[in-house]
């Protein structure tokens, strides 16, 4: 999965709506294909103020979000998930309390 600009900046609309704070749970790496200058243009634009480095990563972006954790779950550990599970399947409780 991937998030460009367009969607990172639709994400920033929606945070400044909504609170955007706790944590987060992708489906998926995302991959974040955004230049760090741009990215930098984004937070100014945004109001947030957080140190970036020159490659912009998911946990970086839901940082200038506002979450304060993100956690990835995938069907495999190819990409390094933090819960590897088969959503055609029940969610195991204790699953589930690593990720709260």
């Amino acid at each position: 999965m991937r998030i460009n600009q367009v969607t990172a900046e639709l994400l920033f609309e929606v945070a400044k709506k909504i609170d955007m704070s706790g944590s987060a749970l992708t489906l998926g790496k995302q991959d974040v294909t955004i230049h760090h200058r741009v990215f930098a243009g984004l937070l100014k634009k945004y109001g947030v103020e957080i140190q970036i480095h020159e490659l912009v990563d998911d946990k970086e972006l839901f940082d200038a979000l506002g979450f304060s954790r993100l956690s990835t779950l995938d069907i495999s550990s190819y990409e390094s998930a933090d819960l590897i599970h088969d959503l055609n399947l029940a969610i195991p409780k204790a699953s589930i309390r690593i990720l709260i």
